[in-house]
């Protein structure tokens, strides 16, 4: 990876803001043309650089969540939730803060979502982008076995490892092009601006901070900004997009130059944990510490340290009412029980003093059940002119009460599954939670509580430059990802997702952006063609 800017100000063909799942994806792919130039500018580390227990942690994929403690991540504060008890300014809101992204620090589960998903982001007026036509940049992405799989019912989870090691972005698509000499790589590079021309509404120079000076550059064709769906927002409202009161207010040193939703429609998959006793050995912490474990995976990068925290998922379309089986939750059972009852996906990834192991010491599972596509919309805005102040983000979690309806009938759903005879032979009972007690065992409003107080984010945001058609009041892109009258300027990530997917975002994303440079390579040999006529 290479500092290829010279001076204080350079000129780069194309510049990508953000070195995450989509911003990897796109550098590699645009620079597959040798005459195409890319400068990728990320604000955290090379992933290569870390110490030797970072990136162990990062590599070992039952370790991930020890990435938790140290300083690859962004931290955003997260506004208190009225209808979520479990959240307030003390519990950030996490993203990858790293070559690579969310990818490097993630769960590494993989889904690509339902086919209904996409054919309604078509529906909404995202032209191009039904299920039919994104399929294949799916396929592009992946060594999957099973080409036409979809989510829905029981399956085992498809995951970003590969030879025992995890498979981020970052490794899979950048290290084998990083000499490519159309491709420069600037790490640690905190991107405060996009300057915008008023004369023609070009986005013309980034203004970014690298080892401690102000720098800038300009790109000869254009910006493509891919900073998470918390960053982009932030960074477009911070170069003055976004709309005029939330730019204004209180923030006199940003000029204004496009009136879009900025920040608005924010949306992330939230859930809990249902702890479950069983009469029969499931994986315990005892079994975790073992030598013969550490050992098994430092010389084979097998074993219990090989694998991710779960395996098996079921969708349920708990409400019966979708005409393609479209699944409202997602049952994810743990390998084990967590410490608390509470996944080490949760409070241990928050520094809570009072959860650091990932398993129990008892038998059973911990299961968590998500609520995959919630009514409740969030935003993203500034707090500060300062570019190092973060946003402040108020995901309105449950604040739909439609939302925590169909939590509480996932929980019906999996009250079914454990009655059945499999689990009634090893005895499955479920621990409940003494606090909410009061409301009566088993009583829909006990499970209110229960949601109330122990509800998480799973930290998939999406839909804060939602993606649509041109002349929808909603979005900020079109459905080539062009920023709404700015000339130059796109947003490649998930928050030009309109509709959140069915499971973990990230494949999604990948695919997003495998489309994206296929859509940007497109309209350059079309300006070519202009240019030659």
């Amino acid at each position: 990876m290479s500092d290829n800017i010279i001076g204080k100000q350079s000129m780069s063909g194309n510049i990508i803001v953000g070195g995450g799942s989509a911003g990897s994806v796109l550098a590699s792919r645009l620079t597959e043309d040798p005459e195409v130039s890319v400068l990728l500018l990320e604000a955290g580390k090379d992933d290569r650089s870390l110490n030797n227990s970072v990136k162990s942690y990062m590599e070992t994929p039952r370790t991930w969540t020890s990435l938790f403690r140290h300083d690859v991540l962004w931290r955003y504060s997260c506004v208190e939730q009225k209808h979520v008890r479990s959240y307030d300014r003390a519990r950030p809101l996490l993203a990858g803060k790293v070559l690579g992204g969310s990818s490097s620090i993630n769960g590494m589960l993989y889904f690509r979502g339902n086919k209904a998903d996409f054919d309604q982001w078509s529906t909404l007026g995202a032209e191009g982008w039904n299920y039919s036509q994104i399929f294949p940049y799916f396929l592009k992405s992946e060594d999957n076995h099973i080409p036409e799989y979809h989510n829905s019912g029981l399956c085992i989870i498809p995951k970003t490892i590969f030879g025992g090691k995890r498979e981020s972005v970052s490794r899979a698509y950048l290290r084998s092009v990083v000499d490519r000499p159309n491709l420069h790589i600037i790490t640690e590079a905190f991107v405060s601006k996009i300057l915008i021309s008023r004369r023609n509404k070009r986005a013309y120079e980034i203004r970014f901070i690298h080892n401690g000076t102000n720098m800038s550059v300009r790109p000869r064709r254009e910006t493509i900004v891919s900073a998470g769906a918390l960053g982009s927002p932030k960074l477009l409202m911070m170069s003055g997009i976004g709309r005029r009161p939330d730019i204004r207010s209180g923030l006199p040193k940003i000029n204004h130059y496009a009136d879009l939703p900025v920040g608005f429609g924010l949306q992330d998959h939230i859930g809990f944990s249902v702890d479950i006793l069983l009469n029969m050995k499931t994986q315990t912490l005892h079994d975790l510490i073992q030598p013969s474990v550490a050992s098994e995976y430092i010389f084979e990068k097998k074993g219990l340290l090989a694998e991710t925290i779960v395996d098996i998922n079921i969708f349920a379309d708990v409400k019966h009412q979708s005409p393609n089986n479209w699944p409202e939750v997602s049952i994810f059972f743990a390998n084990g029980r967590a410490k608390n009852g509470i996944n080490s996906l949760t409070k241990s990834a928050f520094q809570d003093p009072e959860v650091s192991e990932p398993a129990a010491d008892d038998h059973g599972v911990t299961v968590l059940i998500i609520l995959l596509h919630p009514k409740s919309k969030g935003t993203v805005t500034l707090k500060s002119s300062d570019p190092d102040v973060l946003p402040e983000i108020d995901p309105k979690y449950l604040s739909i009460p439609e939302d925590k309806e169909i939590l509480i009938q996932g929980v019906r759903r999996l009250q079914q599954l454990i009655n059945t005879e499999a689990f009634r032979n090893v005895n499955a009972t479920i621990v409940p939670v003494p606090d909410c007690l009061k409301h009566g065992d088993d009583t829909d409003d006990y499970w209110s509580c229960v949601i109330e107080n122990k509800a998480h984010s799973f930290l998939h945001f999406t839909g804060t430059c939602k993606m649509g058609h041109v002349n929808d009041s909603s979005t900020v892109v079109d459905s080539r990802l062009r920023v709404k009258g700015i000339k130059d300027l796109r947003v490649v990530d998930a928050s030009i997702i309109p509709e959140i997917t069915s499971g973990n975002t990230n494949g999604p994303v990948i695919m997003v952006a495998e489309k994206a440079a296929d859509i940007i390579k497109e309209d350059w040999k079309k300006i070519k063609q202009l240019q030659k006529q």
